[in-house]
């Protein structure tokens, strides 16, 4: 955590969103599909799914996964984060959630899938490869699977060549914990927690390094929404544009809650937005193909915690 200055009179923390939190030891299981799986909704069911929601965007849906890394062997306690499925055997997630003090502390991290057609589809695999970058201005790392057999029926995420400008419109794609905290992922008990949470926002400030979002205000969709606020666990979660292409990467918000006027959000940014609500600000790490090819070409083996 880390404190933030700006130029208004509000004192903020800076919440990296990473979630420790706990899930079942299946979760480390690799389950293999049935070779005739089908991995695909037809429009009309995911409109039905995601009332409201671009249909472009709403294709994207399949390709976010949920990852963790298992800190305590005992307990099965670990880190639940979010990612995003590039190929059948990589996933683009956040660098803070697998990387420490230069080392790629990723050997106990299971990604987990879900076909969104049934249980039994769904599937999890174990990281055994990364490359990651995690300083002030990049947090960005690239998950190899132990076995690439798992999730080549799930589609993978288009990475956008557009340039995002403020004003757009943007939407969050992530596993993050329900409101109350319990744990949000294809492989939960839990019926109405084993789908993400999906909401938009609104560019505020786009820099290469990190872009601002504004957030809390906006709309969410699909049964796994409670609210639209970026909380732990969103880290390394899809944030996609109205086309459904990826434009970044969720990493940190200024806080967990919506506590920002519209009136700081225009003194501060220099954007109007609406003044009956309140906003979260978060930050997304923008991705492009050159980022990924980087970091395709620079993965190392994992270390133990």
């Amino acid at each position: 955590m880390h404190h933030v200055k700006h130029t208004v009179r509000v004192v903020v923390i800076m919440a990296c969103l990473i979630w420790g939190g706990l899930q079942t030891g299946s979760s480390v299981l690799a389950l293999t599909k049935e070779s005739d799986a089908s991995y695909s909704q037809s429009d009309d069911e995911l409109e039905s799914q995601y009332p409201g929601l671009p249909i472009e965007v709403a294709r994207s849906i399949p390709s976010v996964v949920a990852t963790q890394r298992i800190t305590d062997q005992t307990t099965n306690k670990g880190a639940v984060a979010s990612g995003v499925i590039i190929n059948g055997q990589q996933i683009l997630t956040a660098g803070h959630t697998v990387g420490h003090d230069g080392r790629v502390a990723c050997a106990n991290t299971s990604v987990l899938a879900s076909s969104f057609i049934s249980d039994a589809a769904t599937s999890s695999d174990i990281v055994t490869h990364a490359s990651v970058v995690h300083n002030k201005t990049t947090d960005v790392a690239v998950l190899t699977l132990r076995a690439s057999d798992n999730f080549t029926s799930m589609p993978d995420v288009k990475i956008s060549d557009r340039k995002l400008s403020v004003g757009d419109t943007v939407y969050f794609i992530n596993y993050q914990p329900t409101a109350d905290g319990a744990v949000r992922s294809p492989l939960s008990d839990i019926a109405a927690n084993t789908t993400p949470v999906i909401f938009n926002g609104t560019v505020i400030k786009d820099a290469a390094g990190r872009t601002t979002i504004a957030t809390g205000s906006g709309k969410s969709f699909g049964a796994g929404s409670e609210d639209n606020l970026v909380r732990k666990g969103a880290s390394g979660g899809a944030i996609v544009n109205s086309h459904g292409e990826l434009v970044g990467l969720s990493v940190a918000s200024e806080s967990l809650a919506a506590n920002r006027s519209a009136s700081s959000v225009k003194k501060e940014y220099g954007v109007s937005l609406p003044v009956s609500a309140k906003y979260q600000i978060a930050y997304m790490q923008p991705i492009n193909q050159a980022l990924v090819k980087d970091l395709q070409s620079t993965t190392i083996s994992c270390v133990v915690n």
